[in-house]
């Protein structure tokens, strides 16, 4: 008997339902001691998504910021410590789980996180989502999760910046958060602050499915890649022997793969695996796929899937997204002396690269929403735009920003947020720091086929050609 077996059905219909997530909506925003500006304490709503500047505004004690020259007037703000709280039960359906993770988008910047009065951990890189387990800490009712916010701008006073360049503002080249926050020639000096994406709870198993991959090719073959956080073997000496506490043996846990046999048709192939290790696969070969292109070119049909790991016939873990059909060249071919051409081929037909660069939407990152966002693209859609370069002196979009690209045909020539100076390369703290958020970032939006090209960042060829040496570390890592 082979090692693994695959059982394959075609079924009409949906893919079962879940979800075991409740996003936190009602926060406050404290200022805990006398404030010049203020004159007083503070404590009011917040939004979260949502920036600190924009709370204060909407309660009516501030000026609005992008009225005249009034940012002018508001500059005390990212020097002021802030705390966000958020007082919450949590629902049965999510307690009932073997483990209740904490999730984190968008805290910018420098903060403190407490569950319970308990310190959970600190943040130092907005691009990062920040996950804790939190069953242990929580209670049914009447749980108390604290975001104290340091202010950045003090931060980044304490900086030794000697040697090193950076237009606008050198410090910030040391953040890992929107480097134009700080002032740019086309944005004033008014930093971003708060936390700028969703704090949700999860509800999940202890040994889940941690992330799916896929890679599609147009003839109709597609590899699917599921990673596990666990071992399906106990961990064993170099005698043999079980090592005690390495976890109890899952060979007989199993994967189901749901691919949809064309965008829209209710109609599922499904595939059923043992495991493989803490990473698996699984082909299928879809007939006459229907392919991606950009706007201008054709269509854009996205394809759903859903992964399910189930032990001893339950539910354990699951996953679900979207899928595509298309290829991607870049041809850099000579084209004389001193000329080389930089090319892309969709679907092998050379197109013609027809947009914008995008910066934030907004000043402050954690007002932009979902209609804004199709708001926008979709006016780069009717202006027959199909590529959009995300700039790297701004922010790894949302996720809204990827789907909604997806489904209008518009490309994004992804940069690395790193824009206009040095690497403090160095630097082994930063150098950490910023290789975790493109590990990060990488494996978020890998599965969009809108991404058509990565880049090492905003207008660093000076930094990369005269002064890096060859075989630098972490720029071989990016370019």
């Amino acid at each position: 008997m082979a090692w693994f077996c695959i059982i394959v059905l075609v079924l009409v219909g949906k893919y079962p339902e879940g979800g075991n997530t409740m996003q936190l909506r009602e926060w406050t925003l404290q200022v805990e001691t006398e404030n010049p500006y203020l004159g007083k304490c503070v404590y009011i709503a917040a939004n979260v998504p949502g920036d600190i500047t924009d709370d204060l505004h909407r309660a009516g004690l501030i000026s609005d910021p992008y009225y005249g020259m009034n940012h002018n007037e508001l500059v005390w703000i990212s020097r002021q410590d802030f705390t966000y709280t958020s007082h919450f039960n949590v629902e049965e359906r999510i307690l009932s789980q073997e483990d209740v993770l904490l999730h984190l988008n968008g805290v910018n910047l420098f903060a403190d996180i407490y569950l319970n009065g308990q310190l959970l951990g600190k943040t130092e890189n907005m691009f990062l989502k920040y996950t804790y387990e939190v069953k242990d800490t929580l209670r049914e009712n009447d749980n108390i999760l604290q975001v104290k916010l340091r202010s950045t701008v003090k931060e980044m006073e304490s900086i030794d910046c000697t040697g090193y360049f950076g237009v606008f503002n050198i410090p910030r080249i040391f953040l890992r958060t929107v480097q134009c926050s700080f002032g740019w020639d086309w944005m004033p000096n008014i930093p971003s602050y708060g936390i700028s994406g969703e704090v949700t709870l999860e509800g999940v198993s202890a040994t889940r499915i941690e992330d799916v991959t896929y890679r599609a090719h147009n003839d109709g073959k597609i590899t699917f890649i599921a990673e596990v956080n666990y071992d399906i073997e106990t961990t064993v000496d170099d005698y043999g022997a079980p090592i005690p506490g390495t976890g109890t043996s899952r060979k007989d846990d199993m994967l189901e793969f749901w691919m949809e046999t064309a965008p829209g048709s209710g109609k599922f192939d499904r595939k059923t695996i043992e495991m493989m290790g803490t990473r698996s696969f699984v082909n299928f070969f879809i007939d006459d796929p229907q392919l991606w292109w950009p706007n201008g070119y054709g269509k854009q049909p996205m394809y759903s899937y859903r992964v399910i790991l189930h032990r001893d016939g339950k539910v354990v873990s699951e996953k679900e997204g979207k899928c595509a059909f298309r290829e991607v060249k870049l041809v850099e071919e000579p084209k004389d002396d001193r000329r080389v051409g930089f090319e892309f081929y969709i679907n092998g037909v050379k197109v013609l690269a027809k947009g914008s660069n995008w910066i934030p939407a907004d000043c402050f990152i954690g007002r932009i929403t979902e209609k804004r966002y199709r708001d926008l693209l979709t006016l780069a859609k009717d202006c027959n735009m199909n590529m959009l370069r995300v700039w790297g002196g701004g922010l790894y979009e949302h996720d809204t920003f990827y789907d909604i690209c997806n489904e209008l045909g518009i490309m994004v020539f992804q940069d690395f947020m790193f824009a206009c100076s040095d690497f403090p390369e160095n630097n082994p703290a930063w150098e950490k720091n910023a290789l975790a958020d493109c590990e990060y970032q990488l494996k978020r939006l890998r599965n969009h086929p809108c991404i058509v090209y990565w880049s090492g960042g905003n207008e660093k060829t000076g930094t990369c050609v005269h002064q890096v040496p060859k075989g630098d570390f972490f720029v071989d890592y990016l370019l």
